[in-house]
């Protein structure tokens, strides 16, 4: 009996080596096209929202198209603004500055008379696109203000955020993990953990902001992949907002976007070899003394 078994262990090993070589590369190979699945599955979803986030900041956001003239007259500018407030839902105010910083027109009646060393205003000046930046208002959602250059005057238009908001809010519902939405600071816009953010300098995870930094340093505009997130292994999608310094990104939970169930089965076809490797040893080795003995 004890040869018996030394001579079933001696076949079970032979066999057991190689298997066990091929058992891991197939489990590997299952995990890698798992989790390339599951990445991929991000990156489309990511990368489809902000196509459609980039399409709504042109189609809603831009409010100046309309007005975007050389040589447009300044009573024609002040016409326009009323008509773009009073049609539009997400526009709060249009204001229209002289070069010189001082105030020529603006549908708010408590407008600044003069935004002489505005950051916003400067870079409008020196740039021949409209600039933006985001502001957050207390108990609303996060507001954004365009600057931009028309003939000699610069207009200042300050927009509601939160159709914006309310957009990725029923889009984040049919998503796994979390959906951020974060400006060229790497401010947080939007989070979908929340109905809108309350306050500025709120920042994404410091991991993030350097694959970010990244991103723009190798020129870019989408990235998919693992990364490490207050030490829990994390799956990342991000995309640029066309036209803009955004980035839309998407993390979750490894274990709750990655099937574990296939790599499960996986396992247990491994170890259900295993399993017939020692029955098949035992049964070669009562069969080599039947015949033998025959």
């Amino acid at each position: 009996m004890k040869k018996r078994i030394f001579f079933s262990l001696i076949i079970f090993g032979m066999f057991l080596i190689p298997f066990l070589i091929l058992s891991n590369h197939f489990i590997n190979t299952v995990n890698e096209i798992n989790l390339n699945g599951a990445l991929s599955r991000m990156e489309f979803s990511i990368n489809s929202i902000s196509s459609k986030l980039a399409d709504t900041l042109i189609k809603e956001y831009d409010v100046l198209k309309n007005i975007r003239d050389s040589n447009i007259e300044d009573s024609v500018i002040r016409s326009k603004a009323r008509e773009i407030l009073n049609s539009s839902t997400i526009v709060k105010k249009i204001s229209v500055f002289s070069l010189n910083g001082s105030l020529i027109y603006s549908t708010d009646a408590k407008e600044k008379k003069s935004l002489k060393s505005d950051r916003l205003f400067e870079t409008a000046k020196d740039i021949k696109i409209p600039v933006g930046i985001v502001a957050y208002p207390d108990n609303s959602p996060p507001e954004l203000i365009m600057g931009e250059k028309i003939s000699d005057k610069i207009i200042i238009t300050v927009m509601d955020l939160g159709f914006l908001n309310e957009q990725l809010i029923k889009i984040s519902r049919k998503l796994y993990g979390s959906i951020y939405l974060v400006d060229g600071d790497n401010n947080i816009i939007f989070d979908s953990n929340y109905d809108y953010i309350f306050n500025s300098g709120t920042k994404i995870n410091e991991n993030i902001s350097t694959l970010i930094s990244s991103l723009i340093s190798r020129n870019l505009f989408s990235y998919k992949g693992i990364i490490s997130i207050n030490g829990e292994k994390t799956l990342i999608a991000i995309s640029n907002i066309e036209g803009t310094k955004w980035w839309l990104i998407n993390t979750t939970h490894y274990e709750k976007m990655v099937d574990m169930g296939l790599i499960s089965w996986a396992k247990r076809v491994v170890y259900l070899g295993i399993a017939l490797f020692i029955v098949f040893s035992y049964i070669s080795v009562l069969l080599m003394e039947r015949f033998y003995n025959a």
